[in-house]
């Protein structure tokens, strides 16, 4: 476990395989994370990349009272990668997260796909909880087959689940040649899985773009989510 731990981390990673940055963790197997502070400055290529603002993977655990918030910019992440995964907290999530916070500008790049969003870039896990994201994710498809997912909160959610008091901020620009999916909330999800939101809020001022063309928000919010002016 990981506790009461501050870090300040400015890196550059460049490798022809799998790369895993993060403000504190790079490749988390079920630890325990509380009460930690991050300011991360990664720039990171590799053939799979998984970089987030906590931890750039993490299987199991717990992520409990941490932040990544502070000063100008909190978590300055850029991304290259035949695959990416890139999250203001995690990038491919599979812990538990409650009340964790980020600030975050993330651009991301991928020739094959591209998953990012303002908690995580993917997560199958159900237990997240308390949450508030801010910032940008700049996010480039840039392979003719390239699939890219950018959302405010995850760019890919693989489980049922039920997310409550998640408040995000933050504005996601998109650039693809191939599909492209963004969202304010939840780019991806698979048809047969059930997500319910609870107190789950998105900002009015929020922005979402994909190729140049704006995202419209749905007439109706999903239940369980509010638009704050």
């Amino acid at each position: 476990s990981v506790s009461s731990a501050p870090a300040v981390v400015s890196a550059v990673m460049n490798a022809a395989d799998n790369v895993y940055a993060g403000g504190l963790i790079g490749n988390s197997h079920g630890f325990t994370v509380t009460e930690c502070y991050a300011g991360a400055n990664l720039t990171v290529t590799g053939s799979t990349v998984y970089v987030g603002g906590l931890a750039g993977r993490s299987n199991t655990g717990l992520f409990s009272r941490s932040s990544c918030v502070g000063g100008s910019v909190a978590a300055k992440i850029e991304a290259t990668g035949s695959v990416v995964y890139a999250g203001g907290l995690v990038g491919h999530n599979g812990a538990a997260i409650d009340n964790c916070r980020a600030d975050i500008a993330i651009s991301a790049s991928a020739t094959s796909e591209l998953l990012a969003g303002g908690v995580a870039g993917s997560t199958d896990n159900h237990d997240i909880d308390s949450c508030y994201i801010t910032g940008s994710i700049t996010a480039t498809g840039s392979g003719k087959n390239s699939a890219v997912y950018a959302a405010g909160v995850f760019g890919e959610a693989l489980l049922d689940a039920s997310f409550s008091r998640i408040y995000t901020e933050t504005n996601i620009t998109v650039t693809a040649e191939g599909g492209a999916t963004a969202d304010f909330l939840i780019a991806h999800r698979s048809p047969s899985k059930t997500i319910e939101f609870e107190k789950v809020f998105r900002f009015a001022n929020m922005t979402v773009t994909v190729n140049g063309n704006a995202v419209e928000a749905d007439e109706e919010e999903p239940e369980g989510v509010s638009v704050l002016t």
